[in-house]
């Protein structure tokens, strides 16, 4: 512990430091996660090992619901917000990742997603693999903003949360075409395939 001299110098430096320093973080981009997990979300339909649907409904960040539709071996992916659809359409060959990450600010003690990451997993045989979504979150429309194959690129989840956090802000849904980061990989077409 400090002597109480240097403790009150330094109550007084700091005292005299403008705000934008202290608080930082609050203005920065900063993760968040919603548990996607079929064990967390509401069902409908049974699995009854044919390809009758099931669809999952995941409640998310404050107003946002992820449903997936299981129909055998594939999987389609919507968000709603406050109940109206956002416009996202994912699809997968066999499931999504248990968590979403959300990008985004924290105002006012409220996180303000702007930006997001899905995994989207295929499965051949017992070998499975994935593709990270990186999704825009922009005025009621979520819409992919790139594609990475999480296999064929080192450090997958950093790089993806990097290019979440380029296009926070500067990618705009239905204006931007989504890119693909990295290797241009079958599995990477197959998912932009069904995200139609």
């Amino acid at each position: 512990m400090l002597p109480l001299k240097p403790r009150i110098f330094a109550a007084i430096f700091i005292g005299m430091l403008p705000a934008q320093y202290l608080f930082a973080a609050e203005g920065s981009l900063v993760s968040a996660y919603s548990d996607v997990s079929r064990a967390k979300c509401a069902s409908s339909g049974k699995d009854t090992g044919d390809d009758a649907p099931v669809t999952h409904r995941c409640k998310m960040l404050d107003d946002l619901t992820l449903i997936a539709v299981y129909e055998g071996a594939i999987v389609r992916i919507s968000v709603l917000r406050n109940g109206e659809d956002t416009g996202l359409r994912l699809g997968a060959g066999y499931d999504v990742g248990e968590k979403l990450e959300w990008r985004g600010r924290r105002r006012d003690q409220k996180f303000e997603p702007e930006a997001a990451i899905l995994r989207l997993i295929e499965r051949t045989g017992d070998k499975s693999a994935s593709v990270l979504a990186i999704l825009r979150v922009e005025d009621g429309k979520i819409c992919p903003a790139a594609w990475l194959d999480a296999e064929a690129t080192p450090h997958a989840n950093a790089v993806a949360r990097q290019i979440a956090d380029d296009a926070a802000g500067k990618f705009h849904c239905g204006t931007d075409a989504a890119r693909v980061i990295g290797k241009d990989t079958e599995l990477v077409r197959e998912m932009i395939a069904r995200a139609k």
